[in-house]
């Protein structure tokens, strides 16, 4: 590579970036910034020379652009090479079918999970400014990923200035701190450098002539090398270039032409076979190449030896032979490249271009592929381009269009998606194309929240020709949806969903009864149980939901893997509003393993958010924590694909309110709330809230207001009525807690006016909320309406409601009865302890203190020697434990529910214990417990 002279202060700031990322064990980025010459390469290798092979390179060339996955194929084969089998078969694997195998998500997460795999690793970016766009964002991904899962990744990258390399390092630098960033911009070399890189490359050099040499390059350590090593007498560097370019042989020239063209390594036998040469004469030219310093030839085959020779052997071609070139290699590269292989088609194409072909045929290739989900949004954008300048009337260009709409719908495109559609709907000339990109774009529309040009583009799709019965299944299970989500006309969305469903149903019998349901149908079925599932929900049918749940995952069971999984995991959430949690377990448990196994990222965030929510009903908190804790990770990863429930981040917040520390959790949840752009997620952050700020007694009345405020103007705003309905009998309850019992009332009575057979769901929320009333009043009868809402919150499996309403009881019974309130309490701490709910034992426990009942419990093994945690209470441990970590006397008050006093008398009787002086050796004391305790948890 040649020698490596001065840079020692971006060395240093290299290394000590690597040595912190190293030792914490996470996540770090270098940006080197610099013009063409000044050395980036070089740098960056010197800096990651420790790693050796192990490093995985990240190469931009410029012709490889606009092609997906072309920067980050070499690390994709070295994952793939070391363990990463998903990742072979998914990237260079034949293909399945396009349904599964070639979401770029699920190759982002493969990576992912093959980086993890390797325990830490150093990527070498070089040339960020030519990266494609998929190889960018595969970069992005598993640097988030290392970052969220606490895995060890340094990334040294290069570019010459160019926004996007800004832009990356702006990004990352959000997802992984500031503190673990880092940019430098490589300055020319100052005079005492530049002269020491001239004498080590000619050690002859006067220092008159390395002066000259400095002044020259301006302190470019490439063209310094070059023009120190250079036995010509001029110091041009352009000159010095096109000089060597002459005295090679033709051969030599021809080589360097072609590499110039390519712009990234060809491997030497398609050199040869491209040139039509011998192997003997290609080894000569090459050769010759090598010595002159115009061709480098490494591991990933023969390729120009820097950028501004390139640039400066490119000036030299005659247009002619440039064309002639490009022509050459695009159709080589059709010749050789497979329908699969997305990155050599989209390079074949870039050469088309240049060489003044016709694009047509190639970009029909590119739409067809099994994987042309990789083009990703830019290679899309750039097809329907090459589309839209293509004949209306050409069949060509038809069938185009329609592969390229089909695509943007894959991709979520919908904007792209509506035009596409809507150029297809006004070109074609026959009436079921016609219908169909009516259909479609409508579908578009609706999921852009464009309700106007849905219902337009829905009343053409129906106004075109007679249709069939599969058009209207369609269409009547659009119409619904729009009713429901987007016009907020619930009792018409749900009567057109079962309008839907029926002609789905009566599609499918008559099909049935002479051959199987065609693949078509069978979509459009589920897409009426869909329709019909989201009105049901609205409605709060949960009978009906559980209905749907058993058909939909009938009806999908002939689909693809990834219809068949979605559909599953449809039905399980409907179990689960149906109450009939254990089925829905089951259900969801399988979607969440075959989609992780089947590496299905946006499936198995919902699958990780149902089952979290399904086994928090069920009680057991610490395992929904722990489901819902991998998910978190992941939805940050790819991001939140469904519209049906709140962020995984903020189910999280309030299962940890529950099990670990509420104050933490309610600061991350009231930050995720004001973060939330969506009014419907944001809405049931609010409410959750403010329902656990009243229950715990752990806010104040003008807090809880506030959130009660936002919430309702979000309810506005969405216009959901099941959501409405929600929050306005569970907010009655609220507001009687904090003593603002007139609107209690009011908002109580103008639920029971409207909801005269509620479900079993809400039948609870009315019952909590007319027990606090009574509680409110002063109702004689407040206990027995406690004790009826607690049996009807735990019948329908809502344990956690039933814990809340537990405390509630004793709180009520202390005016009347305290030994009864002391029963209540007790048996909502055991309740509490069994289901990890920490928070609500602490509760318990500090209201059966206060009646003077003593909660905590000697623990002492019969062996516990002396200074070891076995001497210490429960409770005593729980005070050693926050004060390893750091917290203060008053933090321990606040996180255990214990006056300053109390913590205080804890904190002497462990420091006594243990033997220790100090917070420090108490944290050595656990620290020692955990590294040494048996598999059994005992010291």
């Amino acid at each position: 590579m040649g020698v490596f002279v001065g840079r020692s202060a971006e060395l240093a700031a290299l290394a000590g970036l690597a040595r912190e990322v190293g030792e914490a064990g996470d996540a770090g980025l270098a940006l080197v910034v610099g013009e063409p010459g000044s050395g980036k390469t070089r740098l960056l290798a010197e800096a990651s020379r420790e790693w050796g092979e192990r490093r995985l390179r990240v190469v931009g060339y410029e012709t490889e652009a606009a092609v997906p996955l072309a920067a980050v194929a070499g690390l994709l084969r070295a994952l793939a090479d070391g363990g990463g089998g998903q990742l072979r078969s998914l990237v260079f694997g034949r293909p399945r079918s396009r349904s599964t195998d070639f979401d770029q998500l699920r190759v982002f997460e493969a990576a992912h999970r093959a980086m993890t795999a390797r325990g830490g690793a150093t990527i070498v970016l070089d040339d960020l400014q030519w990266a494609d766009e998929l190889s960018i964002a595969l970069v992005h991904y598993l640097v988030r990923g290392a970052a969220e899962a606490a895995g060890k990744l340094m990334v040294y990258s290069a570019s010459r200035p160019s926004p996007l390399a800004e832009a990356f390092h702006d990004s990352l630098q959000q997802a992984i701190g500031p503190a673990r960033a880092l940019r430098l911009e490589l300055a020319p070399l100052g005079r005492y450098e530049a002269m020491q890189l001239v004498r080590a490359v000619a050690p002859e050099t006067e220092d008159s002539v390395a002066a000259e040499l400095w002044t020259r390059t301006r302190g470019s350590p490439f063209w310094l090398e070059l023009l120190a090593g250079s036995p010509e007498p001029e110091h041009d560097s352009a000159a010095v270039v096109r000089r060597r370019l002459r005295s090679v042989t033709p051969d030599a020239r021809d080589l360097l032409a072609l590499v110039t063209v390519a712009a990234r390594p060809l491997h030497p036998d398609a050199v040869r076979r491209l040139l039509g040469w011998t192997v003997q004469r290609m080894e000569a030219a090459v050769r010759q190449a090598v010595d002159r310093g115009l061709v480098l030839r490494g591991s990933a085959g023969l390729t120009v030896a820097h950028d501004l020779i390139r640039e400066t052997a490119e000036a030299e071609l005659p247009d002619d032979l440039r064309r002639r070139l490009h022509r050459m290699l695009a159709e080589h590269l059709e010749a050789e490249t497979t329908e699969d292989d997305v990155r050599r088609l989209r390079e074949a194409l870039g050469h088309r271009r240049l060489a003044g072909m016709p694009v047509a045929a190639i970009a029909l290739r590119l739409a067809g592929s099994p994987r042309r989900r990789l083009l990703g949004g830019e290679g899309l954008r750039d097809l329907a381009r090459i589309a839209a300048g293509l004949e209306g009337s050409n069949q060509e260009a038809a069938v185009l269009r329609t592969q390229l709409g089909s695509l943007a719908t894959e991709l979520g495109e919908h904007e792209l998606a509506l035009d596409i559609w809507t150029s297809v709907l006004e070109r074609s000339t026959e009436q079921d194309k016609q219908r169909a990109a009516a259909l479609k774009a409508a579908r578009a529309a609706y999921l852009l929240h464009r309700a106007d040009e849905a219902r337009m583009f829905l009343d053409r799709a129906r106004a075109i020709g007679p249709s069939e019965q599969i058009d209207e299944v369609e269409a009547s299970a659009l119409e619904a949806q729009i009713l429901l989500w987007l016009e907020h006309r619930t009792a018409d969305g749900s009567a057109m969903a079962d309008r839907a469903l029926r002609e789905a149903r009566e599609l499918v019998t008559a099909a049935e009864a002479d051959q199987p349901i065609p693949e078509r149908a069978r979509r459009a079925y589920l897409a009426a149980l869909e329709a019909a599932n989201e009105a049901a929900l609205q409605e709060d049918r949960p009978s009906a939901m559980v209905e749907l749940s058993d058909e939909m995952a009938v009806a999908a069971q002939r689909l693809d893997e990834v219809a068949y999984l979605r559909a599953l995991a449809s039905a399980a959430n409907l179990l689960r509003r149906g109450h009939r949690q254990v089925e829905a377990e089951a259900h969801i448990r399988r979607v969440w393993i075959a989609s992780r196994e089947l590496l299905l990222p946006s499936i198995t965030v919902d699958a990780g958010h149902v089952l979290g929510l399904t086994l928090f009903d069920l009680g057991r908190l610490a395992e929904a924590r722990e489901v819902v804790d991998e998910t978190v990770q992941l939805e940050r990863r790819v991001g939140r694909p469904s519209l049906l429930w709140m962020s995984s981040e903020q189910l999280f917040s309030i299962i940890s309110f529950l099990a670990q520390e509420p104050n933490d959790a309610l600061r991350n949840l009231e930050r995720q709330a004001a973060e939330e752009a969506d009014p419907h997620f944001r809405l049931g952050a609010r409410q959750a809230i403010a329902e656990l700020l009243a229950s715990s007694g752990l806010g104040d009345v003008s807090t809880i207001e506030g959130h009660l405020r936002g919430a309702q103007a979000d309810s506005d705003a969405v216009s959901c009525p099941r959501c409405s309905a929600e929050l306005k009998i569970v907010s009655a309850g609220i507001l009687a807690q904090i003593g603002r019992l007139d609107e209690a009332r009011d908002r109580f009575e103008s639920w029971e006016r409207e909801h005269s057979e509620p479900a079993p769901l809400p039948r609870v929320w009315r019952a909590r909320s007319a027990a606090a009333i009574a509680v409110a009043e002063d109702d004689r009868d407040a206990g027995n309406l406690l004790r009826s809402a607690i049996a009807e919150a735990e019948a329908i499996q809502r344990p956690f409601i039933g814990l809340w309403l537990r405390l509630e009881l004793g709180r009520w019974l202390v005016r009347t009865d305290r030994g009864a309130a002391a029963r209540a309490y007790r048996d909502a701490a055991e309740r509490a302890e069994s289901m990890g709910a920490r928070t609500i034992r602490l509760l318990a426990e500090k209201a059966l203190r206060g009646l003077g009942v003593r909660t905590w419990v000697r623990r002492r093994s019969s062996g516990a020697a002396a200074g070891s945690l076995g001497q210490l209470t429960e409770r005593e441990r729980e005070v050693a434990e926050l004060l390893a970590g750091g917290a203060s006397n008053p933090e321990i008050a606040a996180a255990l529910f214990l006056s300053r006093k109390t913590v205080e008398r804890h904190v002497s009787n462990v420091l006594a214990k243990l033997g220790a002086r100090n917070r420090t050796e108490v944290a050595a004391r656990i620290a020692q417990a955990a590294t040494t305790a048996s598999p059994s948890g005992k010291e």
